[in-house]
């Protein structure tokens, strides 16, 4: 029973941190976004001179 609650409690956590990680990715494309910057299908960005 012990195991039981402590994969639950692990998986639950890995889910959360995975959950975190993707509003930061989402957060940062968006703002990005708002930089005119450029999303390849390989995942490079390119982002505008700021001249």
């Amino acid at each position: 029973m012990t195991e039981l609650v402590i994969l639950a409690l692990s998986a639950s956590a890995l889910g959360f941190w995975l959950l975190s990680l993707r509003r930061k990715s989402l957060a940062a494309r968006d703002s990005a976004a708002h930089r005119d910057c450029v999303f390849m299908s390989d995942g490079r960005v390119i982002a505008p001179d700021n001249k």
